[in-house]
């Protein structure tokens, strides 16, 4: 786990190290589910600390993103989740503070590896706003993450090339910031504007889901959110993954 006094915004933490999750014995038939059992559900995962290669067919995940994904650390942080519960062998190369648009080093699309994964657990794109004024001039910001139609863009064209390769794709969208979050409660309407781009991307490719964090976290729920306001609590990251397994699992039959 990372020291308080790094979790500041996306910021972070330092990388943590690629990790494979054990398999669980817990599937999730449904993405219908209630909070009070997504809670059960993510409470009853074992995720366990140490890497197996016991995944059914030895199934593979690669998660990429921001400290959305990379907060918490092995074990608690949604990917690992989504790999316990779906019984897939984890490689997380999410780091917390990394963009969609810097280009450079380990930012998300540089954090993508063409092999031979069956699933890819994405998100990011948030900290790309810090290079405008909430409210004022971050269209061209959003354009350049994804076209209100939702075919340009760096999420598309990172989407397009994993599907190309031959993986699932599960995009999870951000919680909606709390109004004690300073850093990015001024971006909550760049945020839906994202989020409702990132549905329509969804929604014309069959190989992709886009998982919601709003409809989980929607700014009042603070056992959900760590107290920066923004990012998730581990209990929100469990809860969260649960929802991403189910998703999946529904959608490609994982």
């Amino acid at each position: 786990m990372c020291p308080e006094t790094s979790r500041r915004a996306f910021a972070l933490c330092p990388p943590t190290s690629r990790w494979q999750a054990p398999g669980a014995a817990m599937r999730f038939p449904t993405v219908i589910l209630t909070l009070a059992a997504l809670t059960s559900t993510a409470c009853d995962i074992n995720l366990g600390e140490e890497a197996e290669s016991t995944a059914k067919g030895n199934q593979q995940i690669l998660a990429i993103g921001d400290s959305f994904l990379d907060y918490h650390g092995p074990g608690a942080d949604l990917p690992y989740v989504v790999a316990g519960s779906l019984e897939m062998t984890l490689e997380s190369a999410a780091i917390g503070g990394t963009t969609m648009l810097g280009g450079e080093g380990p930012d998300i699309p540089n954090q993508y590896v063409d092999g031979s994964f069956d699933l890819l657990i994405a998100s990011g794109g948030g900290n790309d706003f810090a290079s405008c004024t909430c409210g004022e001039d971050c269209g061209p910001v959003l354009d350049a993450l994804i076209s209100e139609d939702g075919t340009e863009g760096a999420v598309p064209a990172l989407v397009s090339r994993a599907i190309d390769g031959g993986a699932k794709v599960a995009w999870v969208g951000y919680f909606r910031p709390m109004d004690n979050d300073n850093e990015f409660s001024a971006c909550v309407g760049e945020l839906d504007t994202y989020r409702a781009r990132l549905a329509t991307l969804a929604g014309a490719e069959d190989d992709m889901v886009f998982v919601d964090g709003v409809e989980y976290g929607s700014g009042s729920e603070d056992h959900l959110y760590d107290e920066d306001g923004y990012h998730p609590s581990e209990e929100g990251s469990a809860i969260l993954g649960a929802v991403v397994a189910a998703s999946v699992s529904e959608a490609f039959g994982f």
